[in-house]
């Protein structure tokens, strides 16, 4: 039995239940019930992701949804609401929570940022210590800086190792922002 007759079947049984047929303005009704309460439980600046593109997502969803790009939305219910003029720009870069009052030890080290607040890359500082009896000879002449309390320390330098970027594993979505009622 094929997909389509399958669901047919189904259809019948279930409103044999309630002793009425299933039109399709019923389903539409109930379909048009969803959307309602999704859009009523979904606040203004609530982010999705999504695999779709900006015009998939709003035949989808609709017009209330843009991709969360930087752009001016002057006059939506986000900037009357959060009282910024631009959705946040979130193309290509991570999320990350809001601490809330969370210790900076384990949340955000750079402690309570606005919500919105872009922050750019950067490493952990830290130091890498190297003792003169792993420092291996190439074949060439050891070169030696002055200043340690032995009067010289061999120079060792390592070759420059990684990609363009700290990243974890990641795959590319669209994030849109709903800006309407």
């Amino acid at each position: 039995m094929s997909f389509v007759a399958e669901s047919r079947n189904k259809i019948t049984v279930a409103a044999s239940r309630f002793r009425s047929a299933v039109s399709e303005s019923l389903i539409q009704s109930i379909a048009g019930a969803v959307n309602y309460l999704l859009n009523s439980i979904l606040p203004i600046g609530t982010i999705a992701h999504s695999m779709l593109t900006e015009s998939q997502f709003q035949a989808e969803t609709s017009v209330k949804w843009i991709l969360a790009d930087g752009r001016d939305v002057s006059g939506s219910d986000y900037s009357l609401e959060t009282g910024y003029s631009n959705v946040p720009d979130l193309r290509g870069v991570f999320l990350r929570g809001k601490n809330n009052g969370r210790s900076d030890t384990t949340g955000n080290a750079s402690g309570e940022q606005a919500i919105g607040t872009y922050q750019s890359d950067t490493n952990k500082s830290h130091t890498h210590f190297l003792s003169s009896d792993v420092i291996m000879n190439t074949g060439g002449p050891i070169e030696y800086d002055e200043g340690s309390e032995l009067g010289i320390i061999p120079r060792n330098e390592t070759s420059p190792d990684g990609g363009l970027e700290a990243r974890p594993r990641s795959v590319t979505v669209n994030v849109f922002i709903r800006i309407n009622r």
